[in-house]
């Protein structure tokens, strides 16, 4: 089967996962990226600045669309996204990085019937634990940016999530690939494998 399709991508461990994992089932890569940003110069959660985005489209040779989601009309705003690279691409499939919070899930489906696309799921197959284990196994360089203070010291900012940090991660009471938004990362040099 060969799969045009575009993926949903926040510059994440989990984001970065679900691409490789559909990589490697179907043999081609995306189409296209949607990003969801917070204004035109900055992306939500991750924090992503216009700049790298357009670093990451060079350099992963793949075409990036930063698509303005506003809060009060984010779930339009992110359908007109996935539309416009229909137009572009003629994709079928849109990708998503969420592993096992249904709602989240649900609202991935929800965009995609909306606008006549089919979701994928790559991670829900699989437990957390199984994630992060192949994420280290990859040797892509991940940052933490962001913690729940009410969940996580702050110390783990800026750490680069390897086995020593993982290990550490695992000493609390969280969902250790942060699906719960205990903590966020940035994969730092994803473009070089998905060339």
């Amino acid at each position: 089967m060969c799969l045009n399709y575009a993926a949903s991508y926040s510059f994440g461990k989990d984001s970065y996962m679900a691409v490789k994992k559909t990589m490697e089932k179907y043999k081609i890569k995306p189409r296209a990226f949607i990003v969801s940003m917070k204004d035109e110069e900055n992306s939500w959660t991750h924090g992503i600045g216009i700049t790298e985005i357009e670093f990451f489209s060079r350099n992963s040779g793949i075409f990036v669309l930063p698509q303005i989601c506003r809060i009060e009309t984010y779930e339009k705003d992110f359908e007109n996204g996935l539309k416009k690279l229909m137009d572009m691409f003629d994709i079928t499939h849109c990708v998503f990085g969420d592993i096992f919070i249904k709602r989240h899930i649900e609202w991935n489906k929800k965009r995609c019937k909306n606008t006549g696309l089919k979701s994928i799921h790559p991670l829900s197959k699989y437990s957390s634990e199984e994630i992060i284990e192949e994420f280290l196994s990859t040797e892509i360089k991940s940052t933490i940016i962001k913690v729940d203070k009410n969940k996580l010291p702050e110390s783990f900012l800026g750490r680069q999530l390897d086995r020593d940090t993982v290990n550490e991660l695992k000493k609390f009471d969280i969902d250790i690939c942060g699906e719960y938004g205990e903590y966020h990362t940035r994969v730092m040099d994803a473009p070089k494998s998905f060339k």
